[in-house]
């Protein structure tokens, strides 16, 4: 396999994000294992995706490995692979200790087979603040020993949430890949529009999306792509794709690649006809109007929660216009009546993960407000289930959702996702050209 190698600005960023870890872990040594490779079965893997704040840290890109940050001597080691001819024939080159010492910024490195003589050796009186990985991790076994052997004890481990706050803002490098990101995804979700008026089944619009990443150089998705029609995208987290589409459908994607894996994240929703008409075309227009209207709320000093419930409330109103509410807003944000049709938040943190520091300690007296660099999501969604007996036949089993990716900046926001059409006379024009 070919691994790109960090330069030179790229090392600068992870050598930083190591500091700024130790300032917060005082005296304990860090152990920060990578993500190992899962079977599928016999001796089939699962893509590989390495651990997210191991990658944060330092960048080297193989399973197997371990990160050790000493905040005392400021030096960082890594623990990695060996190079092995017969492994590398099978499953691609290996950087080894050599090749991980100087292609990734660190102080040192060695053979993970070396990892039961030197990790005592560097943990030797030390505490340590490590989250073991789980129990089929390859190097758990040693890694546990080695602390067990040596060290003066664990510590409560401040890294998920260190980097997690770390996480939430975005350094230009960073910025750089997540606009590629969203303008290949953007680019995709249009593909997907122009083939979905041939398409028989959902799969096939997928396809037509992800042939469209792949052309443009995104080799992996940032989750697996919801592509739901009809009463399907009333599921909020669907992924059969395997339905056949009927003429008078309407079609939700939920898709987005990752660039140097950095995510993407756009929803569009969009009539296998080619037209917008009745209680799709009032849902529809209710949620691209909320979502313009959330989008621009964003700034500085907002909270997400407070953003959340004037979202929620311009739901609330519309659907008590379009009559599948009823009562005041305030009546029904009290009594939680939104949720039969909007169950989820409007927005989550977006970056080397799609739902990003997901492990930021959360205190639910406090919304803390979003800063300049933050990137997040705005996905109002409408979904009114097939058996809600209570909704009006003509609505029942209809589902819209529509997402973009924002940064918030320090004079308000931008969209990253702009390329990606979303008024129904843009959709309309491209649907009915395909």
């Amino acid at each position: 396999m070919a691994h790109p190698i960090p330069d030179a600005a790229a090392l600068a960023e992870f050598a930083g994000r190591r500091a700024a870890l130790s300032e917060a872990a005082g005296e304990a040594i860090l152990l920060v294992p990578s993500a190992y490779v899962h079977l599928r079965n016999v001796d089939t893997s699962f893509p590989f995706f390495q651990e997210s704040d191991f990658r944060y840290l330092c960048g080297f890109p193989e399973p197997d490995s371990l990160l050790v940050i000493d905040p005392l001597t400021r030096q960082s080691i890594l623990f990695v692979p060996p190079k092995d001819p017969e492994r590398e024939l099978w499953d691609g080159l290996r950087f080894g200790s050599a090749g991980a010492k100087e292609f990734f910024g660190v102080d040192a490195a060695f053979d993970s087979d070396d990892l039961g003589k030197e990790l005592p050796r560097l943990l030797q009186g030390r505490s340590v603040m490590y989250t073991p990985p789980p129990a089929d991790h390859p190097l758990k076994a040693a890694i546990d020993s080695a602390v067990a052997a040596q060290a003066k004890g664990l510590v409560p481990d401040l890294r998920p949430a260190t980097v997690a706050r770390l996480r939430r803002f975005k350094s230009p490098r960073e910025l750089g890949f997540m606009r590629r990101a969203a303008a290949i995804s953007a680019a995709a979700h249009v593909a997907a529009m122009r083939a979905g008026r041939k398409a028989t089944h959902e799969y096939q619009i997928e396809a037509a999306y992800c042939f469209s990443c792949l052309q443009a150089g995104a080799r992996h998705q940032a989750y697996d792509a919801i592509v739901a029609t009809g009463a399907n995208a009333c599921c909020l987290h669907y992924q059969d794709n395997n339905a056949p589409i009927a003429p008078g459908d309407l079609i939700l994607i939920d898709a987005g690649c990752e660039v140097e894996g950095y995510a993407s994240d756009i929803t569009r929703t969009w009539p296998v006809s080619g037209r917008f008409t009745g209680p799709a075309r009032e849902l529809y227009s209710l949620c691209l109007q909320v979502q313009k209207d959330a989008i621009a709320r964003l700034r500085p000093g907002i909270g997400m929660r407070q953003a959340h419930i004037a979202t929620s409330r311009d739901l609330a109103e519309g659907l008590r216009q379009l009559g599948l509410l009823s009562g005041s807003v305030d009546e029904i944000m009290e009594k939680k009546q939104l949720s039969r049709f909007y169950p989820h938040g409007t927005s989550h943190h977006l970056g080397l993960d799609v739902h990003d520091v997901y492990r930021l300690p959360r205190d639910p007296k406090i919304d803390a407000p979003l800063e300049a660099g933050m990137v997040i999501t705005v996905e109002p969604g409408l979904y009114v289930q097939s058996h809600d007996l209570l909704a009006p036949a003509a609505f029942r089993g209809i589902g819209v959702r529509i997402e973009d990716d924002i940064l918030i900046t320090a004079d308000g926001h931008e969209i990253l996702s702009a390329a990606c059409p979303k008024e129904i006379a843009e959709l309309e024009s491209i649907l009915q050209e395909s």
